[in-house]
């Protein structure tokens, strides 16, 4: 993987700002991050074979969250998807993480920072 993607939304989309940017100084390859269904809108065309797009996923927009993974995944891109365990599993991700607590979605990006 040369590019790393990251995106959520919520309270989610701070983990996600802070994900990149730990990655990028860890590793100095190419990072960003989004809010979720803005990257669907003319970010995602950078995404290709080698791009590594990590979803922390909420109930919220969770539906279309899954679509937009479809439409990214025909540009090549491989996906890891972190999700509550309350949410169904994402077929579509390569990869998957499950937060096997219930909690509120405020507390959420708590338990998605380890990961």
């Amino acid at each position: 993987m040369e590019n790393f993607v990251f995106l959520g939304q919520g309270p989610c989309y701070g983990i996600a700002n802070e994900a990149a940017l730990k990655v990028q100084e860890m590793s100095i390859l190419s990072t960003q991050s989004f809010h979720s269904l803005e990257y669907r809108h003319g970010p995602m065309s950078t995404a290709n074979r080698n791009t590594l797009v990590t979803l922390l996923l909420t109930q919220n927009s969770h539906s279309y969250e899954v679509r937009m993974i479809e439409d990214i995944q025909k540009l090549g891109a491989r996906f890891l998807v972190i999700k509550p365990n309350r949410l169904s599993s994402v077929q579509q991700a390569e990869y998957e993480v499950t937060v096997p607590k219930r909690v509120s979605p405020n507390y959420l990006p708590i338990l998605y920072i380890p990961v």
